[in-house]
This record gives C-alpha cells, structure tokens and sequence, in this order.
C-alpha cells in the first residue's frame, strides 16, 4: 500500500525534525486545552473527558492539525515525488472535512439552542484526533524529506549550470 511503502524515503533526520515539530504542535497548539484543564482542576478539582471534550473542542483541533497535514500531502516539489501522496489526500480531505462539520454543526445548535448528541460529539472528534496525529506525523516527515530533497537537488542542478558557463567562458582552459 502507497501509504506504508512511503516510509521507507523517509531519513531519521527527517524523522527526528517532524518529531520536534508534532511535539511543538501538540503541546503549544493544544495550550487552550491544557489550560483549561489546569484551571478546570483548581478551581472545580473535578476534570472530567465531558468538560473537555463536549464542545466540539477537539473537532476543532483535528481541522488545525489535519489541515497542516493536508498542506504537506499537497505540496508538490520541483526534484521530488511524494509516493503515496493520493492516498495521504484522499485521507485528510475527508477527515478534514467532517472534522469541520462537526465544529460547525456544534456552533450552529447553540446558536440556535439544538441539542447536539455528546456522546458520537466526544467519541468522534477525539477518535478523528487520535488517527490524525500518526498521519500528520507521517505527512510532516514526508513534507521534510521533500524540502531536503529538493533543495540538495536544486544546489547540485546550480552547481552544473555554474560549472558550464564557467567552461563556456573559457575558465576551465587555464
């Protein structure tokens, strides 16, 4: 499968960077709920997953994070071809989508005070959280071996053109 046979262009250092940046992600983008769980406890001394989780907060992080990844699945590269890059969109594409929806759908019943099932709210949007952050992972690492890559590539092609008109303009004659 495209998805799994990816991996393998995949350097630990781009490993390495795409986990310096999941971890920045997650613990920086996701400040609000860390927060509010810290203020939730020393206030109230009673967390629990409804009180973070029924508001459609983590439908709304999933779009943030599968929307990066989404970027980085779509990212064309000049020297590079991102193998499996179909099946990474046909992912987050969807995901992105129903993430967005069940955001909004949440927005829109307090707007006009409809009840919105908790529990399929809850489940659905951290069960979407979950899958994508393995995904964006992935798709970053990927984005980071494309970036490398492509710039290695553009610097030898430079060097040649340099090369040749060195040769052309009677240099290398010396």
């Amino acid at each position: 499968m495209a998805l799994f046979s990816t991996l393998r262009d995949i350097e630990r250092e781009h490993w390495n960077t795409a986990t310096g940046w999941l971890i920045y992600t997650l613990i920086f983008g996701l400040l609000p709920l860390w927060a509010g769980i810290i203020m939730l406890a020393l206030f109230t001394f009673d967390v629990g997953l409804s009180d973070i989780a029924d508001h459609g907060q983590f439908a709304l992080y999933s779009a943030a994070l599968l929307s990066t990844g989404l970027y980085f699945s779509a990212r064309e590269f000049r020297y590079w071809n991102f193998r499996g890059r179909l099946a990474f969109v046909l992912i987050f594409g969807p995901l992105l989508i129903v993430s967005a929806l069940l955001y909004g759908g949440v927005a829109l019943a307090d707007a006009v005070a409809w009840q919105v099932n908790p529990l399929i709210l809850r489940y659905t949007s951290i069960g979407i959280f979950i899958i994508s952050i393995p995904l964006v992972y992935i798709s970053a690492a990927k984005n980071e071996a494309g970036t490398a890559h492509n710039i290695e590539t553009a610097l030898i092609s430079q060097r040649e053109k340099l090369e040749a008109q060195f040769e052309e303009t009677d240099g290398g004659g010396r």
